[in-house]
């Protein structure tokens, strides 16, 4: 018989505080998971590089308020330069130079008008200024040659007197050191030749305005503090034992406390020394990250006044985002995409907004921004997105988007409350479906019912995103499903769910019913046998139309049921032979604006589809020819005085659109959109009265929005 489980959302501790020592970790099982205000930061866009470079640089040449782009790879005496110009990259340059450039730091303040920067060349051993020209050319000012290899860089004004200075160090140079220039001449100050340091950068450990210095000394693992004397030179403090492996210092307000933090990756996420007035950095952070964070960027990516990390794993090559809550506390990481050869990483701001940027080995480079353009988007947030669908959300005026993550097995949600696609959610599934019913009777709570055809598991998941509260179910049906309809009382709070489900090559209708979103009953009543494929809709009964193979013909049939089959007619019949191979596929839909049902029934043979639309009780055919529907592939949208019946080619890589009439007696047939890589599709209307085709795409696992009407 029928099985029901239900499931309780388990409680998770999210911080624990030891001592000084405050973790902070991103949970993935089954907490109650906040909305994070992504604030529209999910708009994907990419562009064609070239290919075998393992760094870039964001630099406005022409200052014209946009980044343009220099790509390079530390071994080659070569880089690329690509100018942004109307909404697109240029062409790939390739420009050459008597160096090969490990590494840049803009000489200032980072504005869109920086066009001097310091280099260091690991391959050459050398290090110094450059500048860019308007058309991304690099042209050496100043450079000075080590005996070892430098691989950290960084840049201030030491004393105050207007000429930056470039402090370098790496795993493989000698000690600590000081670039300063005198005269168009660069001239080398030791700052301790004793010993190895990985990282280096400058920092005002005591807000004098005077810079002072923090160095990582690989051999002792401990963080070395040098004060700046004024005058030029630096002395040791102090030290502060690292404990872990760490690497990848950075200094950034990392805790929006207004002090500068140490920050360090390791093998389990990022290890923050916490800045305050007098930087003792007593206070740790651990925020632990499922996968090692091997490149990083610390930006406000989300515009809430936060500073938020992104971050990459180069082995998967996936790519994470951790906004901010507050000064100390973060929502769980958001996994954006994955794309193996991912090597680098980069955030900024230019004209258009803040920008996160990836660089691709294979040749692309990625960026991901604030929505700008709803009616012509790319959303990445999964690994591999596959179902997709829309529901209503109070007190917006823009439909919410579901889609679910394969590989991953969560559902996600992007809502739009005061902005589009500002707030994400997600849950956990217990397994991947290829079809969801939404139920939006209720006020607040929206219910979605998952399944997949040729299975027997339902999965029920009830969400209410005012109050963050959710509620999951799990129900199993006697056979294999084939249509999953749902009746619902908002006053009760009673659903019925009506299942068409096949064991034995019989087909039966059964029934759950829920009151509270408990289980109270079911039943089952077998309807037909031989059936191929069957859809349920509701009249004044219940009535299901089944497809039924006999020796010699399909036969399209409709069933009336109240508690028994009351009646039983054929609506068509198409021979058939054993030679050949017919597919077919029959769905029923609700049309709200006319209070009627339509079902469509197609058949597929010798490259010509037959499609037969029910409505008003009138059978209309369509021949499509040289067009193959793949089955579960129809969709609908029902309009005022119009409405339109979608399917899909996946072999031509084709949607067809049928529009219908209200009386069901016009016809008209046109092509919608082409594309072979669509896993799932829709067509609504997310905002006033236009229409968006909304797909998953499979090659290279997006969420795409397309203005269509």
């Amino acid at each position: 018989m029928k099985l029901s489980k239900e499931e309780k959302p388990g409680l998770r501790i999210d911080r624990i505080i030891v001592s000084s020592i405050l973790i902070l970790s991103f949970f993935y099982s089954s907490i109650i998971h906040s909305q994070i205000p992504v604030n529209g930061f999910c708009s994907f866009k990419e562009f064609q590089v070239k290919s075998g470079l393992n760094r870039f640089l964001p630099v406005d040449f022409n200052s014209d308020g946009w980044r343009d782009l220099v790509l390079f790879n530390g071994n080659e005496k070569s880089y690329s330069a690509q100018t942004w110009d109307k909404n697109k990259y240029s062409s790939p340059s390739t420009k050459f130079s008597s160096t090969s450039f490990y590494d840049f730091h803009i000489v200032g303040s980072d504005d869109l008008r920086g066009k001097k920067y310091a280099f260091i060349s690991r391959k050459e051993r050398e290090a110094g200024f450059v500048t860019f020209s308007k058309n991304g050319t690099i042209s050496i000012q100043s450079r000075l040659k080590f005996d070892s290899n430098p691989s950290s860089i960084d840049v201030a004004d030491i004393n105050r007197n207007g000429k930056p200075e470039i402090l370098v160090s790496g795993y493989n140079f000698s000690g600590l050191s000081l670039i300063s220039e005198d005269k168009n001449k660069l001239k080398e100050i030791s700052i301790d030749k004793n010993n190895l340091y990985s990282y280096s950068s400058f920092i005002d450990l005591d807000y004098d305005g005077y810079v002072d210095i923090v160095a990582v000394d690989m051999i002792k693992n401990s963080a070395v503090l040098f004060y700046n004397n004024r005058s030029g030179g630096f002395y040791p403090a102090r030290s502060i034992a690292l404990g872990n492996e760490l690497k990848e210092l950075r200094i950034a307000d990392f805790t929006n406390n207004g002090f500068q933090d140490l920050i360090f990756t390791s093998a389990a996420g990022f290890e923050v020394f916490q800045g305050d007035s007098v930087s003792s950095f007593k206070k740790r952070i651990t925020l632990k990250t499922r996968e090692k964070p091997d490149r990083y960027t610390v930006m406000d990516l989300n515009g809430d006044g936060f500073n938020d990390v992104a971050y990459i794993n180069l082995e998967s090559g996936k790519l994470y985002i951790s906004f901010a809550k507050s000064t100390n506390d973060f929502y769980q990481p958001i996994t954006y995409f994955k794309r193996r050869g991912i090597v680098d990483i980069n955030s900024f701001v230019d004209r258009s907004g803040r920008k996160l940027a990836l660089l691709d080995s294979g040749g692309k480079i990625y960026f991901i921004e604030k929505v700008t353009d709803a009616e012509n988007l790319s959303i990445p947030l999964a690994i591999k997105p596959t179902l997709i669908g829309s529901f209503t959300v109070l007190n917006t005026r823009m439909k919410g988007l579901y889609f679910l993550d394969e590989d991953q097995m969560k559902i996600n949600f992007l809502l739009s409350r005061k902005s589009a696609f500002d707030t994400y959610y997600y849950r956990e599934l217990s397994r991947n479906y290829n079809n969801v019913v939404v139920d939006e009777i209720n006020r607040e709570n929206r219910t979605f019912y998952f399944y997949s055809n040729g299975e027997n598991v339902i999965e029920m998941l009830r969400v209410n995103f005012n109050r963050l509260e959710f509620s999951k179910r799990i129900l199993y049906a006697d056979g294999q499903i084939h249509d999953l309809k749902i009746t619902s009382d908002r006053v009760k709070d009673m659903q019925t769910i009506y299942v068409l489900s096949e064991n034995r090559r019989k087909l039966s209708i059964e029934t759950f019913d829920f009151r509270d979103f408990r289980y109270v009953s079911s039943g089952a009543a077998e309807i037909s046998s031989d059936v191929e494929q069957a859809s349920i809709t509701f009249e004044l009964y219940k009535e299901i139309f089944h497809i039924q193979r006999n020796q010699s013909n399909l036969l399209l049939k409709k069933s009336v049921f109240n508690r028994k089959v009351q009646s039983e007619e054929t609506l068509m019949s198409k021979s058939i032979s054993s030679e050949k191979n017919i597919y077919s596929d029959v769905a029923s839909f609700q049309d709200e604006s006319i209070n009627e049902n339509l079902t469509a029934a197609w058949f597929y043979d010798d490259n010509n589809t037959d499609l037969f639309l029910y409505l008003r009780k009138r059978l209309n055919k369509i021949t499509l020819k040289d067009f193959t529907p793949s089955i579960g592939s129809m969709k609908y949208i029902d309009g005022e005085n119009e409405n339109s019946l979608f399917l899909y080619d996946r072999t031509k890589g084709k949607i067809k659109r049928i529009d219908i009439s209200s009386i069901g007696r016009n016809l008209d047939v046109n092509d919608l959109f082409e594309s072979k890589n669509i896993n799932n599709y829709i067509v609504d209307r997310l905002k006033s009265k236009k229409e968006f085709l909304i797909y998953t795409d499979s090659s290279d696992n997006l969420t795409k929005i397309k203005l269509v009407k």
